[in-house]
């Protein structure tokens, strides 16, 4: 898929969903078009596993809210809101590889500047979960398994502050070879950015939805 539609379709669809109030079948039908396009690159499970975390999240914010509002309706709004701007944007991450997004996101038609700001961020969040990975791994071959005790709480203390190091090398590494090679802000990429009608498609559908939210409600 075209990631200047993507892109776009992101935009239309968080914008409309994190203003909304009532939601209707409309609403979802960008989604059920996502999962339409890419069932079979997406692993199910993964993508649960994935929704489950961020729901954690979410849960706390919404524990948060009734503390201090005690409003349950605004509490409802909440999850729905964030949970369908998260199914939509989990289609579209897991259904691409790494390289896929990155050439893509050179590909997008907006300033270097914001392109160059968004591709660092990708490859910092790549590099910070790869280091993760790596972390958790050598926990479990040294058969760690965690308990609510003082060496549990050192040890994730530990860890986190291994990762934030760690990450933090790779990051200065990576500007360093970008100092030697005399980077000038850009990106270049041998690969082309195509179009199917999947991308109009989806497109269409996050604008009307967009369109309608906005004007819907006057007519």
């Amino acid at each position: 898929m075209n990631f200047n539609f993507l892109f776009l379709s992101i935009i239309f669809y968080t914008f409309t969903i994190a203003f909304k109030i009532n939601f209707f079948i409309i609403d979802i039908l960008p989604i059920f078009i996502l999962a339409f396009l890419n069932i079979r690159k997406i692993k199910l499970f993964k993508f649960l596993i994935y929704l489950m975390k961020l729901n954690i999240f979410i849960f706390f914010l919404m524990i948060t809210v009734y503390i201090f509002h005690r409003d349950t309706s605004f509490i409802k709004l909440i999850f729905i809101r964030v949970n369908l701007i998260t199914i939509f944007n989990l289609f579209i991450i897991l259904s691409h590889q790494k390289h896929e997004i990155f050439c893509s996101m050179v590909h997008l038609k907006i300033p270097w500047k914001l392109k160059a700001l968004l591709i660092f961020s990708f490859k910092y969040i790549d590099i910070f979960s790869s280091e993760k990975d790596k972390l958790l791994e050598t926990l479990k071959i040294r058969n760690f398994k965690a308990k609510t005790n003082l060496l549990t709480y050192k040890t994730m203390a530990s860890i986190i502050g291994a990762l934030i190091h760690r990450a933090f090398l790779k990051a200065q590494t990576l500007q360093d070879a970008l100092i030697i090679k005399n980077f000038n802000g850009k990106f270049y990429s041998l690969s082309k950015s195509s179009t199917n009608l999947s991308d109009y498609l989806l497109l269409i559908a996050t604008f009307t939805i967009f369109i309608y939210n906005i004007f819907g409600y006057k007519i």
